[in-house]
């Protein structure tokens, strides 16, 4: 069973930045993201999600880079799952709770 929070975007929004339309397009052609998921660019429609991946920003800039794709995406889901729980977003009530959902991100059990 899936999480809803862990599905593919309905919509995606970017700032007017080339090269994040041309990786958008480029991961909707690969079909890793679903061809119904919409692009919206607008100039400061995005500030609240810039705000809330700062904190992702802050440790992972400390770092010297991902290597590959797969490593980048686990050390994002994990920071996520983190900030989910710190926000009480996560519906969970007891820390085997937290550990399913966890494990349900990262798709293992």
């Amino acid at each position: 069973m899936h999480s809803t929070n862990i599905s593919n975007p309905r919509v995606i929004t970017i700032e007017k930045y080339a090269a994040k339309i041309t990786t958008i397009k480029k991961e909707i052609r690969s079909e890793r993201l679903q061809k119904q998921t919409k692009q919206r660019s607008y100039k400061y429609m995005n500030n609240i999600i810039e705000q809330d991946h700062r904190g992702i920003e802050r440790i992972t800039d400390n770092m010297l880079g991902f290597k590959h794709y797969k490593s980048a995406c686990s050390t994002i889901q994990g920071i996520e799952a983190m900030n989910m729980i710190r926000k009480k977003q996560a519906n969970t009530k007891t820390v085997s709770d937290e550990i399913k959902m966890i494990n349900q991100i990262y798709e293992v059990a």
